[in-house]
């Protein structure tokens, strides 16, 4: 997520738009405007809202045209730009491609970072838009791998100098307090920066209204927090690293993956374990933690660098702290979806021990049931809304599909075809139950296809309602196909419910 922007002070804003603006300081405030219209219109009217941010854009482009040494407008042109493309209701209204959008918010932060090269809020944010470039790269099948890797390593570096900047400035603060006489300062505002720029500003905010407004970019005090904030933001950016990798099939895993375990190693493990604020916010530490253990523990095994055993206890100690009471739907989701990434990997390994299906197939069985467990607690969570729910059921109808077909041809696990109906069964209610939770038309034809699958594969067809299924015959073969890619289908079930009646295009 960006850093905010700085605001003007609003004793003088009524007498800029009198006349077109003149200074930097007079475009900056009119592009603010134009922001905060396009804020107030968001939630109401998208179309509407984009207009002002679009308005906004050009506004600071135009101002930097004429004040290319501005920082503040090249800032807060950059920062717009990835507001909007990481914003679902505004993207929809963006003609572009997500990519070029984030390559054209890339190139306004290098030119930010131009002027301002040791701009931790700009530093941290051109880190935050090389993370998103290289996952949606990565996302693309035509796009080379390695591109989106380059990204991330650049983000991760990025990061690391922001953090550096950000430590330095907190040393510096805090020695400059140490260095004042006792009584000018109480104890308590040497641990709270943010309290003693608060003050400032508010003596700021006294200053006589009839004094003319100047801008300045207004950079937030660093504190533990802030230190911790951006330890945590790395480290999300290292776990998509991971994940590439791990995916990756050429013979430069082993290299990347050490590059990795270096930077987490030396520039994120030990700063997160030593911050002060650690105790706070160790849930969230260690959600994010857990999420970047599992990534790197997947392309560890996948390149043989360790072995079943070790894969499975990582993941247990990594996950430890969401089998306590309360546990957010984010955590058990998290561990849910490890699980399967485990059973993913255990089925496609190469791994002696694993190519023996005596062994192998219990751990896929144990991974999708406890995936599936995990989830039904999930689904339980407190004030969860009806979306979120839905998507465990949906998940867990997948999960049964796939203990399903571990009982099949070429698998034929026997606690799995000796249960084959009641898995078919529940996944049936799973997509069923999901369909009615479910606000998305394109979610909701995805799930009535699938429950019309399993009908099928139940040998019930004819009982099958064709109205009751929302998809199009197009979409319909779409999905099956992806069913297939996911594992949820063999080829011999896609030729047995090819003939599935659906709705005609």
């Amino acid at each position: 997520m960006s850093r905010p922007k700085s605001f003007l002070k609003k004793s003088q804003r009524a007498k800029i738009h009198e006349r077109p603006p003149e200074t930097a300081d007079e475009v900056l405030a009119t592009a603010v405007d134009l922001e905060e219209a396009g804020e107030k219109w968001r939630a109401g009217d998208a179309a509407k809202s984009m207009r002002f941010f679009s308005r906004a854009v050009d506004a600071y482009r135009s101002g930097l045209v004429r004040f290319p040494s501005s920082f503040d407008l090249a800032y807060n042109l950059a920062r717009i730009q990835y507001e909007i493309v990481t914003h679902p209701v505004l993207m929809k209204q963006v003609q572009q491609p997500i990519t070029e959008v984030l390559l054209e918010a890339l190139e306004a932060h290098r030119y930010a970072l131009k002027l301002g090269a040791d701009n931790a809020d700009a530093l941290f944010n051109t880190a935050q838009v090389l993370t998103s470039l290289g996952e949606q790269i990565a996302e693309d099948e035509e796009q080379p791998a390695l591109k989106a890797l380059e990204h991330l390593e650049e983000a991760l570096e990025l990061f690391q100098k922001c953090f550096s900047v950000q430590q330095a400035r907190l040393v510096s603060f805090q020695q400059q307090v140490l260095d004042l006489p006792d009584e000018d300062i109480p104890m308590e505002d040497i641990e709270n920066a943010k309290q003693i720029n608060d003050n400032i500003g508010n003596e700021l905010n006294s200053i006589d209204a009839g004094t003319q407004d100047q801008w300045a970019l207004v950079e937030e005090p660093v504190t533990n927090s802030t230190l911790l904030d951006t330890s945590l933001a790395q480290l999300a950016t290292l776990t998509s690293y991971y994940e590439i990798v791990g995916n990756l099939d050429n013979g430069e895993n082993r290299r990347k993956l050490e590059w990795a375990d270096g930077v987490f190693q030396t520039a994120v493990q030990d700063v997160i374990q030593t911050n002060p604020e650690r105790e706070s916010r160790n849930v969230e530490i260690a959600l994010v933690m857990a999420r970047m253990i599992a990534a790197s523990s997947e392309a560890q095994y996948r390149e043989n660098l360790i072995d079943v055993h070790t894969y499975r206890s990582k993941l247990a100690e990594a996950f430890a702290f969401s089998e306590e009471k309360p546990c957010s739907f984010e955590a058990m989701k998290t561990h849910a979806d490890a699980l399967l990434a485990f059973r993913h990997a255990v089925a496609g390994s190469n791994d002696r021990e694993c190519e023996d299906r005596n062994f192998s197939l219990p751990l896929q069985w144990k991974a999708l049931s406890s995936s599936i467990q995990i989830l039904a607690k999930a689904s339980k969570a407190p004030d969860l809304p009806g979306d979120k729910i839905a998507s465990t059921h949906s998940r867990r109808g997948d999960l049964s599909l796939l203990q399903y077909q571990l009982g099949q041809t070429p698998w034929k696990f026997p606690t799995a075809a000796n249960n084959a109906a009641m898995l078919l069964q529940n996944a049936l209610v799973f997509y069923r139950n999901a369909g009615k939770l479910e606000l998305s038309d394109t979610k909701r034809a995805e799930l009535s296809v699938k429950e019309a699958v399993v009908t099928v594969l139940k040998g019930e067809e004819a009982q099958f309602n064709v109205h009751a299924c929302s998809a199009k015959a197009d979409l319909a073969d779409e999905i099956r196909n992806a069913m297939v890619d996911e594992g949820l289908l063999s080829l011999n079930d896609l030729s047995l419910v090819a003939n599935t009646p659906y709705r005609k295009s």
